[in-house]
């Protein structure tokens, strides 16, 4: 077991971000001495893109001691817009493909921002579909990224939440709120606006808790 993941067991809640290409190169030697423990990254977005820093955070994270997980940022309905069971299976499996999770990673994760022209049954279900293919393919329970108003207004589906772990967004509160189908979190994104050494500009913060739970062969 490496020694970042050790590190992780028994832990807490720990200090974390999420990236893509938007944060250009970064520093991860500055990242990791200003206490950041894990990080997310996006690796793919919807059935063809892949994030051109991917394979470069990842490693250099890694180098650092950082334990990483791999998100995707959801398309729904972008491929295939007429089955939506087919689309969701061919955004995972381009993902799978991209992120190649293996065990010690963060759980693979589904950045849930944008519901195409799905209405709520059909995205439910496109959630519910990716979930399960990620999952059969990993053997690790996925996370879900998305916030409070979105779920509740664009899924609000119990059944495609018992999917998942949560990863939520809520900013400027003392608490995320947790919507219907979770009873907690896993992740929180605290803020869209963090400074963090070692990366220029803006960053994703993130408190993620009980990260031990959240790795791939836990």
């Amino acid at each position: 077991m490496p020694a970042a993941v050790q590190a992780l067991q028994g832990a807490g809640e720990v200090k974390a971000i999420d990236v893509s290409h938007y944060q250009g190169d970064i520093d991860w030697a500055a990242v990791k001495q200003d206490g950041v423990k894990v990080a997310y990254m996006k690796a793919s977005e919807g059935k063809d893109y892949v994030d051109d820093k991917y394979a470069q955070n990842r490693a250099a994270a890694a180098a650092q001691g950082i334990v990483t997980g791999a998100y995707d940022f959801a398309k729904p309905g972008s491929t295939n817009p007429g089955d939506v069971v087919a689309d969701a299976k061919a955004e995972a499996e381009h993902f799978l493909k991209t992120a190649g999770v293996t065990t010690g990673d963060l759980a693979p994760a589904l950045d849930l921002e944008d519901a195409g022209k799905l209405n709520k049954e059909q995205l439910a279900q496109w959630v519910k579909t990716w979930g399960e293919t990620v999952k059969a393919a990993t053997g690790t329970t996925p996370t879900l990224y998305t916030s409070p108003s979105f779920w509740n207004s664009k899924v609000g589906s119990a059944d495609a939440a018992q999917g998942f772990k949560l990863w939520i967004a809520h900013w400027g509160v003392a608490s995320p709120t947790v919507p219907a189908g979770w009873q907690t979190w896993a992740g929180w994104q605290t803020s869209s606006s963090g400074s963090i050494g070692g990366i220029k500009g803006r960053v994703d913060t993130d408190v993620v808790k009980n990260p031990s739970s959240l790795l791939v062969g836990a």
